[in-house]
């Protein structure tokens, strides 16, 4: 049986990017920030990063192709998945987390101050994105030593990939006591600011 291995990102080496929290915040490009946001996205980006505890929790898995993608603990039906695994001989399934900071604050400011909670929100996305690419580099970094190269990850909700399939993973990887991260009965994650995510390797041949 695979092990589940955890993996915790130094939180002083995330780059996360002020450009991708205005983009959440609805700023296009062309679109002048004002100081007052810009300061109010330098305050919560230094709150959360300080007081976030990102964990990243995974295990890899063979494929098989025969009936769906059989991943040994699942089967998942999928067009688009199907796609995106082609020529991949193994997968890593991981769940990630920023820990409870942000929701808590997230819904203190949603009572005192509407627009501190919306950055709230976004300066959460834009830290659990950049925990994701973190180890994401991690991995690729590992399978180039061998040879491989990795797919884009692909996450449960995205395309014809059903939600459904969040309940098989969060018990395969005990998403709970690895990383700190439950799943309602309406399948949203606790904390809210966590993703899974599929990445499908391809081996050297």
């Amino acid at each position: 049986m695979q092990t589940v291995f955890t993996y915790e990102p130094d939180k002083k080496a995330l780059l996360v990017k002020k450009s991708e929290i205005y983009r959440y915040l609805g700023y296009t490009k062309n679109a002048p920030v004002g100081d007052n946001v810009e300061a109010m996205v330098e305050e919560i980006l230094e709150n959360v990063l300080v007081n976030s505890r990102p964990m990243v929790c995974y295990k890899r898995f063979s494929l098989d192709f025969d009936e769906g993608i059989n991943f040994g603990f699942m089967k998942v039906h999928s067009k688009d998945l199907k796609v995106n695994l082609m020529n991949c001989q193994e997968a890593i399934i991981f769940a990630a987390t920023i820990g409870l900071y942000t929701d808590v604050q997230i819904k203190r400011e949603s009572i005192l101050s509407p627009a501190r909670a919306c950055v709230y929100q976004a300066v959460g996305a834009a830290v659990i994105e950049e925990v994701c690419d973190t180890f994401n580099e991690f991995i690729r970094k590992n399978e180039a030593l061998e040879g491989n190269t990795l797919k884009p990850r692909y996450s449960p909700g995205y395309g014809d990939v059903s939600l459904e399939v969040q309940k098989d993973i969060f018990r395969e990887l005990d998403c709970a006591k690895m990383a700190g991260i439950t799943l309602s009965d309406s399948l949203h994650m606790i904390p809210e600011k966590s993703v899974t995510a599929i990445i499908g390797i391809v081996k050297e041949k």
